[in-house]
């Protein structure tokens, strides 16, 4: 079971990702759903957001999009990984995704003054990815989007 006291110490043992050691560092956001880890996986940080399992709905839900035909481009988050750890009522529900420094956009925004480059530039990637993921996908039929 991992603490998301507000100054965890010290972080929970190394779980693997398949043979690949995983260390939880630091939390980073908490929100609704759970809380929100920067980890090291072998030579990179990742992010792992942990669902407690009363909310294995989000956990599922989120899981399936990120599973979804498609879902790879580089203005969508990527996914790395969603594993089940530990047992009973001691289960915790995790989705592995790349981490990235400045955290959520909404945080980034609340916490500084973008110029109009920023703004345009942060624009111009969102609308890269709503449209990639609003674009036509000819092997599947009966559903126009992804």
């Amino acid at each position: 079971h991992v603490d998301v006291s507000e100054d965890p110490s010290p972080p929970p043992p190394s779980p693997m990702i398949g043979l690949k050691p995983l260390q939880l560092l630091e939390v980073k956001a908490r929100g609704r759903f759970g809380c929100v880890w920067k980890a090291q996986l072998m030579n990179e940080f990742v992010a792992v957001k942990i669902f407690p399992v009363q909310d294995k709905q989000s956990w599922q839900s989120e899981k399936d999009i990120f599973n979804t035909p498609g879902m790879k481009h580089e203005n969508l988050l990527q996914f790395i990984a969603a594993e089940k750890r530990g047992t009973n009522l001691e289960t915790e529900l995790w989705l592995i995704t790349a981490f990235h420094d400045k955290g959520s956009l909404t945080d980034y925004l609340k916490g500084n003054a973008v110029n109009w480059n920023e703004l345009c530039h942060v624009a111009e990637t969102m609308a890269r990815g709503l449209s990639y993921l609003h674009e036509d996908i000819p092997w599947c039929k009966g559903e126009g989007h992804k």
